[in-house]
C-alpha cells in the first residue's frame, strides 16, 4: 500500500528530526531494552522513554505518545529503529487512513474504523468507559 502526500511529509519531518537525537540504554532484558533519547543540549527532564521489544507485534513504544494521539510514529522511535538498522515499519504503525486507497465515508462505519484504528493503537489503555462512548453502535451518539 501507498501512503498519502500527507503522511510522507509528516513522517519526513519526524525522520529529519530524529537525525539530530542522541541516547542511553537505561535498561535490557531477554527481549525489551528501554532507551532515553533525546536532543544532546536538551536537558534530560525533556528526553523520552522508548521502550524497544524485539519479541513482540508492536515493536516500539515512546512515552511522548505520539504515535497514540496522532498515529504518527515519533523521532525518538524512529532514531532508535535507526539505530537497530531496521529496514522497514511494521504494518502495525501505518494507520488505515495515512494509505492512499484509503475511503473515507460520512457513516457510522467509517467512524467505527477510525476508532478501531485508535483501539489497536492503545492496545487496551483506553478505558472500557470511552470505547464504550466512541462505540454507540446505535448511531446515536458516536461521541464527537
Amino acid at each position: 500500500s501507498i501512503s498519502t502526500d500527507r503522511f510522507f511529509e509528516l513522517f519526513k519531518a519526524e525522520w529529519k528530526n530524529s537525525l539530530k537525537y542522541a541516547h542511553e540504554k537505561l535498561s535490557e532484558d531477554v527481549s525489551v531494552t528501554k532507551y532515553f533519547v533525546g536532543l544532546h543540549n536538551l536537558d534530560r527532564n525533556q528526553w523520552k522513554v522508548v521502550e524497544f521489544d524485539s519479541s513482540g507485534d508492536i515493536p516500539a513504544t515512546c512515552s511522548c505518545a505520539k504515535f497514540e494521539t496522532e498515529g504518527l510514529l515519533c523521532k525518538h522511535i524512529l532514531f532508535i529503529t535507526r539505530k537497530k538498522q531496521l529496514q522497514t515499519i511494521p504494518k502495525h504503525y501505518i494507520l488505515h487512513r495515512w494509505i492512499l486507497d484509503a475511503k473515507y465515508q460520512v457513516s457510522i462505519g467509517y467512524k467505527i474504523r477510525l476508532f478501531y484504528d485508535l483501539f489497536i493503537i492503545h492496545s487496551g489503555l483506553i478505558s472500557k468507559y470511552v470505547y464504550v462512548y466512541f462505540f454507540d453502535f446505535s448511531g446515536k451518539n458516536c461521541g464527537y
